[in-house]
């Protein structure tokens, strides 16, 4: 299977959990990549998420297998923020910076 969006249906039935649009803003943290000479930090959007896993517009590029912090609001205002940690599975560079799949840490 490709790595990226979604191209169509068939693509979206072969995902454990589906999917749901979700739009907010996102700031991130390296936190662990083996080849980054100093840590970064960005921002970017949330473009969809699930149980395990988002779809992220970020700013900069960061190597697949990357360990990121991530921080975002959920709609409801009397929520803090959601801080986790992420695994950077892919990235495609587009015109709005890098479309980026992470792999949620939920343990």
């Amino acid at each position: 299977m490709e790595k990226g969006p979604l191209k169509n249906s068939t693509d979206a039935e072969k995902r454990m959990h589906p999917r749901s649009a979700y739009v907010t803003n996102v700031t991130y943290r390296l936190v662990a990549d083996d080849n980054a000479t100093n840590p970064l930090k960005g921002e970017g959007l949330t473009q969809n998420i699930s149980y395990e896993g988002m779809c992220l517009i970020l700013n900069q590029e960061l190597s697949p297998g990357a360990i990121v912090e991530l921080k975002f609001d959920l709609a409801e205002k009397d929520f803090k923020p959601i801080e986790m940690r992420a695994k950077i599975v892919w990235q495609k560079k587009i015109k709005e910076g890098f479309l980026t799949g992470v792999k949620l840490d939920i343990d």
